[in-house]
């Protein structure tokens, strides 16, 4: 009785505690700021202070304190004085996207998923102390698979741009599963009259 009992807990309780959660949408854009400022560290210096400027579309304003936390935490100090021995960084938040394509069955009776793509784009300006002005591009995006029932969970209803559109599942991706167990059943009706009756 003990075994069938840990048998039983281990088979189908533990699985429920271990399955990963899925990173929001809006997470996936605070990583992607993240490893920008990393490139960012490249053109200023890994440490040091700045007097950070961060622009975009109303749309993105949410992204916004997020890329000062962002030089925060990888050891920039942030002055608020326009002194001539710190750097100057423009930080401009161009466009951001969700995306989601492939919608395909997970095997046989799985779940349906999809790849979702989060990219984010913008520009950054550096003006160093010496008076050199150096400015590249950032693109910067993540691609996972995701379940397309959480899609609801994950993406944030008051954050527009946390949002794409739901993937199409294929029609007969859907139709498979649905003719497997009728035929499934009906040979093994027909195998139990065929044995029975001889």
């Amino acid at each position: 009785m003990k075994k069938t009992l840990i048998i039983f807990f281990a088979l189908f309780v533990v699985p429920v505690f271990v399955t990963a959660q899925t990173k929001t949408n809006l997470e996936k854009f605070f990583q992607l700021i993240d490893n920008s400022i990393v490139k960012v560290g490249d053109v200023v210096g890994k440490n040091g202070a700045v007097v950070l400027s961060v622009t975009g579309p109303a749309s993105l304003e949410l992204l916004k304190p997020k890329v000062l936390a962002a030089f925060s935490n990888h050891g920039y100090m942030i002055k608020n004085d326009n002194s001539a021995n710190t750097a100057k960084v423009t930080y401009s938040l161009n466009q951001s996207k969700v995306e989601y394509a492939n919608a395909e069955k997970d095997g046989f009776f799985g779940d349906v998923v999809a790849e979702r793509n989060v990219s984010l784009s913008g520009i950054v300006s550096v003006s160093s102390p010496d008076g050199l002005v150096k400015s590249f591009e950032v693109n910067e995006s993540a691609k996972d698979t995701i379940v397309v029932d959480e899609i609801k969970n994950i993406e944030d209803a008051t954050a527009p741009f946390t949002q794409g559109k739901k993937p199409e599942v294929s029609f007969f991706s859907n139709l498979l599963e649905p003719v497997l167990v009728v035929g499934t059943l009906v040979t093994t009706i027909i195998l139990l009259f065929t044995v029975r009756g001889k």
